[in-house]
Formats: C-alpha cells, sequence, structure tokens
C-alpha cells in the first residue's frame, strides 16, 4: 500500500520550493554570437555543409548543425543573405535553414523558434523571402530519403507553432488552405461540394483565374498524403516472420547496437525502418497539428483528407490493426496507433469546419447537431442501398436510423454486398474508392477497405462527454507505464522523438477545443508525478525473489526411458520451472509510506447505474501491520480519512532484472509493476 501524497508533501509545494530555489537566469550575450558570424554569406561553403548536415549517424549531424547554431549562422548570415536577395535561397540553403531551425528547438526549446524571420527593416520584405524560403524547401526533391522528408515535416510542425509571426502564418496558411488543393479530388466530389458551399464555389472560381495549377499548394500535400499512404501500406518493419523468428532466439533481443537517434534499439530495428517509421509519426503529427487549428483547418484541406481516406488506409495497415499482437512483444509499434487515435479524433471534431476563417476560434457544434449530421449520412446511405439492391438490402434499408448507425450493424449488412456493388455504392456516395496501389492490392485488401471507409463515415462515434465520462479518475497503470505519453524523466529526450501529446498553441478551435487539452495535460502531468512516487517507494522498498525449497521438488528422482536411474533428478528446464513456482517477492527495504499487504478481500461490489458499465462502488477490506513503525510514521497513517488516495500495487520480484530501464523498453516491463 503507496501514499504518494505523504511522503513529501503535494507535487504543488514540491514546484514551489523548486521555483524558490532558482536563480534568474542572466541574458545571453549576442554579441558574441555576432561576432562569430560577421562572416560573408558567400564565404559559407553551401555544398560541404548540406553533405556534413544530411550524411553520417545522428551523433555527427546533430553535432555540426548544433555548433552552426552556436555561431548564430542561421539568423545573422543565412537567413540576411536570404533577405537580401531572394534569388540567392537555393534548395540546398532552404533544406540547411529548416535544420538549423530544428536544432534552435532543440537546443534552446524555444515555442516560436521562427521569431528571427519577423524583421521590422522595411527596406527588406521579410514575407517575400520566407515564401521564397517555404517554396525552394518544398521543392528540394528528397524522395529517396525518408529521414530527411521527416525533418522538413517537422520544420512545418514548427512553423504551425510559429504563427505569432505574421509571415510564417501566412505563408502556411496559403500552403495548406489553399483552393487549388481541390485539383487533387476527384471531378464529382469536387463538383459535390462546391454546389452545397456557395462561398467555396466562389472561392474556387477566383483561383481559376490565377496561374497557380503547378505551385507547391497543388502538389505538396497531396504527394505527401500519397506517399505516407503508399509507406504505411508497404512498409514491412512490421514483419510477422521475423518477430516470429525473434520469439526462437530471445537472447537476440538482448543486443544492441548504436541507432541513427542516439537511442538504444534492439538490432532487429536497423536504421531504414527507424528512417520509415520517422517519417510516418511525423506525417500523423502534421497533419494533427493543421487539423487543431483553425487557420489551418479549413475545408479544402478537409475535403481532401476525406477524399484520401488516409484515416481508414492507415487502420487497414499492418502497423494498426495487429499493434496488440506485437504490443506483447515490444511498444515499438503503440506509438503510431496512439498519434492514428489523435488524428482522427482531430477529424471528427465537433466543429463547424466550413466556418472557419483565420481571424477568429470556429462554431463549437452540440452533441444534438453531430448526432444530425450522422443520421442525415446514415439516411442517405438506406436510400442508396434500397434504389440499387433492394433484394440484399431491404432490412438495412428499413431499420431505424439510429439502429443503422452502429458500426456492427453497417458491417454485417454491408458484407452481404460483393466488391462490384460496394464500389458501385461508393461512387453513387462520391466517396474514394481507390484503396492503394493497383500494383499491390489484392481483392480481398479492396473489399475490406470498401466496407471500412463506408463504416467510417456513416457509424456513430461516441461523444466526447461520454468518453470523458468513462475516464478514470486516477491513472491505470497502460498510462502510468506508457513512455509514448508519459516519458521517463531519466533520461533526457532528443529532439527528434516523437510523443503522442496535445499541443498548446496560440490558436485553439472552440473554448472546449482549448478546455480539453489542458485537462489532458493536466492528466498526463498528474500521472508523471504519480508514477515518480511510485518508483521511488518501489526502489526503497528493495523488493527480490526467493526460492521456498521444499522437500516435494526433488523427492521422488526421475527415471530415463531405459529404466535405468539418472544422475540428476531434473532436467535444467524443469527445475527451473520447479523453481518458479515456489518464488515469492519479499523486500529487504523500507518505505515510509509504503507498506506490504497482510490480507485483502472484496466486501461487496455494486451493480453498475442506469446507463453505466461501471460498479457503481468498490468496498474492500484489508490489514496493514503497524507495529514495526515508530509513532511519528504511525499516526500518519492512522490520520488517512475516507478521501485519502491509496495505490495498491503488485510485484512481482522474480520478473524484475534490476538493469537500468531503456527508453525504448516498457518500464512496466521491466518493473513488473501492476496497480
Amino acid at each position: 500500500m503507496i501514499d504518494p501524497f505523504r511522503k513529501m508533501g503535494t507535487a504543488e509545494h514540491k514546484s514551489s520550493r523548486k521555483r524558490g530555489k532558482d536563480k534568474s537566469a542572466s541574458p545571453p550575450d549576442k554579441s558574441k554570437k555576432k561576432r562569430q558570424a560577421s562572416r560573408q554569406p558567400n564565404t559559407l561553403d553551401i555544398d560541404f555543409i548540406y553533405e556534413q548536415s544530411t550524411n553520417g549517424n545522428f551523433y555527427e549531424r546533430y553535432n555540426h548543425l548544433q555548433a552552426l547554431e552556436n555561431e548564430g549562422v542561421l539568423e545573422y548570415t543565412l537567413w540576411q543573405s536570404v533577405l537580401q536577395d531572394v534569388n540567392n535561397c537555393t534548395e540546398k540553403k532552404a533544406f540547411i535553414m529548416a535544420l538549423l531551425v530544428n536544432t534552435k528547438w532543440a537546443t534552446t526549446g524555444s515555442a516560436c523558434p521562427l521569431r528571427f524571420v519577423s524583421s521590422n527593416d522595411p527596406s527588406y520584405s521579410s514575407q517575400q523571402s520566407f515564401e521564397k524560403w517555404l517554396r525552394m524547401l518544398l521543392s528540394h526533391n528528397l524522395d529517396d530519403r525518408l529521414d530527411l522528408q521527416a525533418d522538413r515535416i517537422q520544420f512545418l510542425s514548427h512553423c504551425v507553432s510559429s504563427f505569432d509571426v505574421p509571415e510564417v502564418k501566412r505563408a502556411i496558411v496559403q500552403l495548406t488552405n489553399s483552393p487549388q488543393i481541390l485539383h487533387s479530388v476527384s471531378e464529382k466530389r469536387r463538383e459535390y461540394e462546391l454546389e452545397r458551399n456557395p462561398a467555396l464555389k466562389e472561392a474556387w472560381q477566383q483561383s481559376q483565374t490565377m496561374d497557380l495549377k503547378s505551385s507547391v499548394a497543388f502538389s505538396f500535400l497531396p504527394n505527401l498524403i500519397k506517399q505516407l499512404t503508399e509507406t504505411v501500406h508497404l512498409s514491412l518493419f512490421v514483419d510477422e516472420e521475423r518477430e516470429a523468428k525473434l520469439d526462437e532466439t530471445p537472447e537476440s533481443n538482448n543486443e544492441v547496437e548504436e541507432e541513427t537517434d542516439g537511442h538504444e534499439i534492439s538490432s532487429n530495428y536497423n536504421k531504414e525502418e527507424h528512417r520509415t517509421s520517422q517519417f510516418i509519426h511525423r506525417c500523423l503529427e502534421f497533419l494533427t497539428d493543421l487539423l487543431m487549428c483553425p487557420s489551418t483547418r479549413g475545408p479544402f484541406l478537409k475535403i481532401m483528407l476525406e477524399e484520401s481516406a488516409v484515416v481508414v488506409k492507415c487502420a487497414l495497415s499492418p502497423l494498426y490493426s495487429n499493434q496488440r499482437q506485437w504490443n506483447k512483444k515490444t511498444n515499438r509499434h503503440q506509438l503510431f496507433g496512439q498519434l492514428l487515435t489523435m488524428l482522427v479524433q482531430a477529424m471528427q471534431f465537433a466543429v463547424r469546419d466550413f466556418d472557419c476563417n483565420v481571424s477568429s476560434t470556429s462554431i463549437q457544434l452540440s452533441e444534438k447537431d453531430v448526432l444530425t449530421q450522422v443520421h442525415s449520412k446514415c439516411s442517405v446511405l438506406q436510400k442508396m442501398c434500397y434504389r440499387y439492391f433492394p433484394e440484399k438490402m431491404t432490412e438495412f434499408a428499413f431499420a431505424g436510423v439510429d439502429m443503422a448507425s452502429h458500426s456492427d450493424f453497417l458491417h454485417r449488412f454491408l458484407a452481404k454486398l460483393s466488391t462490384a456493388e460496394l464500389q458501385t455504392l461508393t461512387q453513387k456516395l462520391r466517396l474514394s474508392s481507390e484503396a492503394f496501389s493497383a500494383k499491390h492490392e489484392t481483392e480481398k485488401e479492396i473489399r475490406k477497405y470498401l466496407i471500412a471507409n463506408l463504416v467510417y463515415h456513416h457509424a456513430a462515434r461516441p461523444s466526447q462527454s461520454a468518453t470523458l465520462s468513462q475516464m478514470p479518475v486516477y491513472p491505470n497503470e497502460t498510462l502510468l507505464w506508457d513512455g509514448n505519453v508519459v516519458p521517463p524523466g531519466n533520461i533526457p529526450i532528443l529532439h527528434n522523438k516523437i510523443l503522442a501529446l496535445p499541443k498548446l498553441n496560440l490558436q485553439f478551435l472552440t473554448v472546449g477545443d482549448y478546455l480539453l487539452r489542458s485537462f489532458n495535460l493536466v492528466r498526463l502531468e498528474s500521472a508523471y508525478e504519480i508514477r515518480a512516487d511510485l518508483v521511488d517507494a518501489i526502489r526503497r522498498l528493495s523488493p527480490m525473489a526467493r526460492n521456498q525449497y521444499e522437500d516435494d521438488v526433488f523427492a521422488e528422482p526421475r527415471v530415463e526411458p531405459d529404466g535405468e536411474e539418472g544422475k540428476s533428478h531434473y532436467d535444467e528446464e524443469e527445475l527451473k520451472c520447479a523453481l518458479k513456482d515456489k518464488e515469492h517477492t519479499t523486500f529487504k527495504g523500507w518505505s515510509r509510506m509504503a507498506l506490504e499487504l497482510e490480507s485483502f478481500r472484496f466486501v461487496k461490489v455494486g451493480t453498475p447505474k442506469l446507463g453505466e458499465s461501471v460498479p457503481s462502488s468498490v468496498i474492500g477490506e484489508l490489514t496493514i501491520d503497524l507495529k514495526a513503525l515508530g509513532d511519528k510514521i504511525r499516526r500518519e497513517w492512522d490520520e488517512l480519512r475516507e478521501h485519502d488516495v491509496l495505490f495498491m500495487v503488485a510485484i512481482n520480484a522474480s520478473r524484475m532484472s534490476g538493469a537500468p530501464v531503456s527508453y525504448k523498453t516498457d518500464n512496466a516491463a521491466k518493473m513488473n509493476v501492476k496497480r
């Protein structure tokens, strides 16, 4: 039994004591940077810097970029040369500047690493210079290097977080919310959306007078989404056969090699696989950032994402569909599922998308409005099924719209249609019928995609209030030991590590969006502090496994097949199994607010209330021994009252290795702790 809140005071008191000890930091001396960066731009060898920044291992690249950033090359040399003449901005120089911005964010932790773009000098056009920088960066061909593409997408994410700089905000909004994006949408879907929304039709007609069809705004995002879906579908860094072989040779999992990001990764996780996963994760993070910002969450972006069905295709990939099976062996693929869940939540956020603009927040939809939209779409689906497939879909067509919008109900009836009929129905509803690349898709994959796409667009989703009400008040073991959302505090996190965390930017979709993000961050912060207290108490207890040797383990000698008595009673495997059953956990240390339970039993489990699925109350009875404690500590335990929070932790010392926990390893598996 552990009480984490009484050990050293509350988290608020601890943070206040820390703030009291901090000394005010003196401002950095920028004159040294200016003197070091006083060299002319033409003296820099851009080709040499590009080679050093893009080739080699992670440490070499990062140290080289950090040295350039410390000398002020980005602000005082490269950016000044672009301000003086935009024609000086080449593709390689633009990419080097993007890498330096990423390094600047990693070293300084600045919330706005692009603040230097804003210039007060009227003689220079910083807006035109940044647009030229962005255009040359996006036109740089990096098809053969997924790791460099991930760095470029990371820079774009930093641009979204730097919207307090007007030049950056205007350029990114033009990139992501341009009517030219609709060129990548099918003609039927484009005509349907334009006829349904007069404001979109007017913006589309105005854009046709400009020669922007070959611009970056038209080509970059559609090509990025297409490459993302193909990479997710074809990537083999989740290989079932290879994972099965690794299970046969567990000692290979202990081999460690240096990886491109400087972390310790098992040998079966090579550099190419790491680059692929970094690219996929960065793409999902960037799309989520765009959708959670009102300036970039425009109708054109939303239509393109729905037409490309990026959510459905990622959900059907082996990375997501088999993650539960592989997560039993490794925690590498869990981040993909968490980022995809965040993308789905951003896509389905209850907001009126066609009212989004760059100057204000969006209009929040009520639960009734969201349910009305879902029922309207499902009603159209019922009419289409009855019109074209009356023999197979009569029961579905005449079912209640509330029942028809359930995902299981939709799956059961859509499975009755053939693949050709599903394609016809999808085209009639103006949805994308192209699953993946025609060279790699099979009949089974096409059919599975068509059904999943129809269910995704017509199934009802649980409301945000229902989801929040089902969350536990205190974190469980799944959240406490998840390094993707609650990272370990004893290991520094490098700048290329991606976390599945909500971001507090300058803009929010609605007031409810701000409150929801703040709630999630506060919840994760409390989980981090609770885990730190639990780990500290468990380490003080010093759990160890002790064998109970009993006579029945070695009582009977083992008889060989030829009838002769063997030299040893048990072979090595049988002896390990016999001793493992007799192991139990003991504690050789002690902690002031952590005691071993003498007994525990459930007294009463209440029935769930109407409309709920969890018990209304759970009453248990536990026994602890206080006689070994001092008077002061015993009084603290006696002062526990009704609403004080305690945690019951199950510890299995036989599975604890005692080795330091690496970043890529699940902490719960190392410590074998359950709450």
